[in-house]
């Protein structure tokens, strides 16, 4: 039994919900968000913390899934939202992940990358990282024991 639940991950959005069965998700609840700055004049490079971000990556096997054509179809049925925003549902036993005030948070696509597992053929799965539109902490999915200061940060509303 897990904390969060024990179902599969589910994206959904306007381009209709994709069913990640044959997944497993690495959770990052409180990722650093780091930019960097560099200056024009002198070249000096500074990495000012922003705030922290609750990002994700989900490992999808593909080969799993009965068939070439069906590794395809749920293949394109991942890569459609490459370019837009959708929500994530890490298990779908479980809610949708919010945010403080209660809203869904929305999330894109960083980076999808096939790869081979069992031949050197076909592309056997596919990493999905994604991370939220607007820096924030997963309200619903906090774990007991990481402190107040966490409690401080949801939805992105400041320190």
């Amino acid at each position: 039994m897990s904390i969060f639940g024990t179902s599969y991950p589910v994206i959904s959005g306007s381009l209709g919900n994709v069913s990640l069965e044959q997944s497993k998700v690495d959770y990052n609840f409180f990722g650093p968000d780091v930019i960097e700055h560099k200056s024009v004049l002198t070249g000096h490079k500074s990495y000012p913390y922003s705030r922290n971000r609750s990002t994700f990556t989900v490992d999808v096997l593909l080969c799993n899934y009965s068939g070439a054509s069906s590794s395809l179809s749920k293949f394109n049925d991942i890569y459609k939202y490459r370019d837009s925003y959708f929500y994530f549902q890490p298990h779908s036993d479980f809610t949708e992940s919010v945010d403080g005030v209660g809203g869904g948070i929305e999330y894109y696509m960083t980076e999808i990358i096939p790869y081979y597992l069992n031949n050197d053929i076909t592309y056997d799965g596919v990493i999905i990282k994604m991370m939220p539109r607007k820096n924030s902490i997963l309200k619903a999915y906090v774990p007991a024991g990481y402190g107040t200061a966490f409690g401080l940060d949801y939805g992105g509303t400041g320190w």
